[in-house]
């Protein structure tokens, strides 16, 4: 496997929150983004698990995977309420 550095990383674990984001159906139907979304966490988790890295370095890019998946989720509810507040 490629080696990967820190930035590969933790480029994976955003892009991973990002495709989970995408893969409401608020964004149409791109369901299929669910599954792939795993795909690039799944790749970290292989390569930390290789090297014998400790274990806690899983759970730290899982973590920042799920943060920007609930960060984008939250911002989504909001514009939604506002729009809300501005239909009444």
């Amino acid at each position: 496997m490629r080696e990967m550095n820190r930035l590969i990383r933790y480029s994976f674990s955003i892009l991973s929150g990002i495709l989970l984001f995408l893969a409401f159906p608020f964004t149409g139907n791109q369901t299929y983004l669910a599954f792939i979304s795993w795909i690039p966490l799944l790749l970290v988790q292989d390569y930390i698990s290789k090297k014998k890295y400790y274990s806690s370095k899983v759970f730290i890019h899982s973590y920042l995977a799920f943060l920007i998946y609930n960060i984008l989720m939250i911002l989504f509810q909001y514009h939604v309420k506002l729009k809300m507040q501005s239909i009444k």
